[in-house]
């Protein structure tokens, strides 16, 4: 099975345990939902990396599992994670764009990983120059 059509399993799932469609394993299924997340965080980042999928269906595949995941009991680093897939596949869609830095600037935040740090510096300069500037919010506390 492709890495696509299994992340595609897994987004869906999530979704199921999101809705409460899942009835009499909601319980369960819940509890595999952190796990689902960092999954999806980490295959969305191999497949932009192989170029099996475009930035922009990453990002709406990768916006609508952190949509769906709010609620949910997800540690801090797993949201890191799935932030840190979401800036980057900003950064992969167009290099130096405000969203790839809010969400780097989040998963540095939610866990301190010393690996999206760089990144941030990077394209704080590169919004800088290029007049975009980056805000306050963006810029890890």
């Amino acid at each position: 099975m492709k890495k696509i059509t299994k992340w595609s399993m897994r987004l869906t799932i999530i979704s199921l345990c999101s809705l409460g469609i899942l009835v009499g394993i909601h319980a369960a299924a819940s509890a595999a939902v952190p796990a689902l997340t960092e999954e999806i965080a980490d295959t969305a980042i191999e497949l932009l990396d192989s170029g099996d999928i475009e930035p922009s269906e990453a990002i709406a595949k990768l916006e609508h599992v952190e949509a769906i995941t709010r609620e949910h009991d997800v540690s801090t680093q797993v949201r890191a994670k799935l932030h840190h897939a979401l800036g980057y596949a900003y950064m992969s869609q167009g290099g130096n764009d405000p969203q790839a830095l809010h969400h780097l600037s989040r998963a540095l935040q939610l866990h301190d990983s010393g690996g999206n740090t760089d990144e941030i510096q990077r394209l704080q300069r590169e919004l800088k120059n290029a007049g975009q500037g980056a805000t306050e919010k963006d810029t890890p506390a």
